[in-house]
């Protein structure tokens, strides 16, 4: 996840070292192809939430890695730069097509975006592609997408079955298949950049869709709210664009980005702030040219500073903070759970949060209502509690007096299991991390997760922040709550003692359900960027 590191030392906090459709079944009613597309640009920003550290095979900027498609005249060919932070982070690059299926004269969209960043020093890569298949009146018909985590390839493949969308996701050789209801009303993949290049918006102008997101394969709902027109920076000169604010609802978050627009309706930049993220059209040599310079280090541009910092915060299991928000909230921005409470203040930029990890404390109020369902027993493609490699490991722990003391037994035994500690993975199955026995935070979760639903206990993961002195701040984290005696117990298997302290807060948990997949990693938007956090007093 985000800036997740993991490499903690025994018994103390944790610390690092750092396809075939007829044409009555397509849709989307979107105006005809234009003959340049603009890059996706939210695919950059959830590659950057759901990864720090994807490996992707040799890089060839000359392909698109699809198995279907094949040598056909290509109508455009666009570059972009991708920044993070002001460094060059990857290139990205559009091709449109035409092309002839079954008597059907349709448009293909391929995709590439590669992303080179580290992790303390250590060079990782991301890789996501996308093809999409539209027909005469810019419906879309089908698509793929090939999203490469660690090595391992995520493959989803969309076909229409009547008024439905069929996705089926292959991960790792586990298969799933998801359905999505699909009206007229709703659109496809390049939306937003097709709706601007055939009606470029008007300074003031406000347009509201509903279209499909690529990796979370969910549709959301965007609202585009133009500007006034402006002299804009880009890559060192200045143009007249036109400034749109785009803000697409996926899960109960907001992904918000602003874009600009020259008079033809083309996307010449978007900027995503969350990161310090920007995607800008060039030519193929300057695109390119960002793989020669150095990437940065998206733990070191994720950390949270904490402001009075203490090392006495390092064996606290008492702590309150002071936390200021880059925007307004009327959500706490810190979740209420059995370990912590998150009040709101006059300001609606400051809360106050305390965190009590004492392992006595009596479940809070607010979280008694929070009770497990069936999607924290039941297995799915990143927690199959069922595999055999999973239920021989749950069963090295031997009968244990009590829920919470199995628990703890087992998150020690996870520890013990995961002998090679590396960035590889951003999120690698429970089955694949008992057989590999490698992994960062997250495959140390899902893990943890399978071997204790194995023996009887509900388990979420937890997405949060984790205080790391080295750092001087909160690095992003994933550990885990476990149903204990009644209650939901937090435990961290990057520790050996399995404990977590006053210094890992929680921004949200998940089942990993089949159904949410990896909208885990969305809350993680609202104290991402620019949020502060200041110690107040902290306890033992």
């Amino acid at each position: 996840m985000p800036g997740c590191c993991c490499v903690p030392r025994p018994f103390q906090p944790t610390q690092y070292s750092m396809q075939k459709t007829e044409l009555p079944q397509t849709h989307d009613q979107s105006t005809p192809l234009s003959r340049r597309i603009a890059l996706v640009h939210s695919p950059t920003l959830l590659l950057l939430l759901t990864v720090v550290s994807f490996v992707v095979a040799g890089e060839n900027e000359n392909e698109i890695g699809s198995p279907r498609a094949k040598s056909k005249p290509f109508i455009s060919d666009s570059w972009e730069l991708i920044e993070v932070s002001g460094a060059a982070a990857g290139y990205g690059r559009i091709r449109e097509h035409a092309i002839e299926r079954d008597g059907l004269r349709l448009h293909q969209i391929e995709s590439v975006m590669r992303m080179r960043m580290r992790r303390l020093g250590q060079p990782v890569e991301a890789a996501i592609t996308i093809q999409s298949t539209f027909d005469a009146r810019g419906r879309m018909v089908d698509f793929r997408t090939e999203t490469n985590l660690g090595g391992q390839a995520i493959i989803s493949t969309g076909q229409f079955r009547g008024k439905r969308l069929e996705i089926t996701t292959d991960q790792g050789g586990t298969v799933t298949t998801d359905l999505i209801d699909w009206n007229e009303e709703t659109h496809g993949f390049f939306y937003e950049q097709r709706l601007l290049e055939k009606n470029p918006m008007r300074s003031g102008e406000q347009r509201t869709f509903a279209s499909l997101l690529p990796i979370f394969n969910r549709v959301a709902r965007t609202t585009l709210i133009a500007g006034d027109w402006s002299q804009t920076e880009v890559l060192g000169a200045s143009k007249e664009l036109l400034p749109i604010t785009s803000r697409t609802m996926l899960a109960g978050q907001q992904l918000s980005a602003t874009i600009w627009m020259d008079r033809d309706g083309q996307i010449v930049k978007t900027e995503e702030p969350t990161l310090g993220q920007t995607v800008t059209r060039t030519t193929r040599e300057k695109a390119l040219a960002g793989k020669r310079a150095a990437p940065p280090d998206l733990i070191t541009e994720t950390v949270i500073p904490l402001k009075s910092g203490s090392q006495e915060l390092v064996e606290a299991t008492h702590a309150k903070y002071l936390v200021r928000t880059a925007r307004p909230l009327t959500t706490a921005p810190f979740p209420s759970s059995s370990c912590q409470a998150c009040t709101a203040t006059d300001d609606a930029h400051v809360w106050n949060l305390r965190v009590t990890a004492d392992g006595n404390s009596e479940p809070l109020r607010e979280n008694l209502a929070d009770l497990p369902t069936a999607l924290d027993r039941k297995p799915n493609r990143f927690i199959d509690q069922n595999d055999v490699a999973i239920r021989r490991l749950a069963s090295q722990v031997g009968l244990v007096d009590g829920q919470e003391a199995l628990a703890k037994q087992l998150t020690r035994e996870v520890y013990r299991w995961i002998t090679r500690k590396d960035f590889s993975t951003v999120l690698a199955t429970a089955t694949e991390v008992a057989r590999t026995r490698s992994g960062d935070c997250t495959e140390h979760a899902v893990l943890l997760a399978a071997v204790a639903r194995a023996r009887g206990l509900p388990a979420r993961v937890v997405v949060g922040l984790v205080y790391v002195p080295s750092l001087g701040g909160f690095a992003y984290h994933m550990w885990n709550q476990i149903w204990c005696d009644e209650a939901w117990r937090f435990f961290d298997a990057t520790r050996s003692d399995g404990e977590c302290g006053a210094g890992h807060i929680k921004v949200t948990d998940d089942a990993l359900s089949d159904e949410n997949g990896l909208a885990v990693f969305l809350p993680v938007l609202q104290v991402m960027g620019g949020t502060e956090i200041s110690l107040i007093s902290s306890s033992d």
